[in-house]
């Protein structure tokens, strides 16, 4: 894909943005694997009713395919920047969001 030039946008801002989206996708990921491992050890439960199992079987699928998804963006993401200075860009970030 050919890239846009942008005019307003400076590379600071634009390592700014990626920055905050790596920090969001990290968020996302967290959520998804938390999820993942509630309905593993909800599916482990033998007091679970058959329906239940069923729905919770289907959401996992789900929530495994996403999961996917989101990792792939993150790593897309990362590679968009220095990876000697990754870590340093998006906890300065980060700090600006939560002080």
């Amino acid at each position: 894909m050919e890239k846009t030039v942008l005019i307003a946008l400076s590379e600071d801002e634009r390592t700014s943005a990626i920055a905050r989206a790596i920090i969001s996708r990290e968020a996302e990921i967290f959520a998804y694997e938390l999820n993942i491992s509630n309905y593993d050890a909800m599916l482990a439960d033998p007091l679970a009713a058959p329906e239940l199992r069923a729905q919770i079987t289907a959401t996992l699928k789900t929530e495994h395919v996403e999961h996917g998804k989101a990792l792939a963006f993150y790593r897309a993401m990362k590679a968009q920047l220095p990876e000697a200075t990754l870590a340093k860009i998006v906890l300065a970030e980060k700090a600006k969001i939560i002080p």
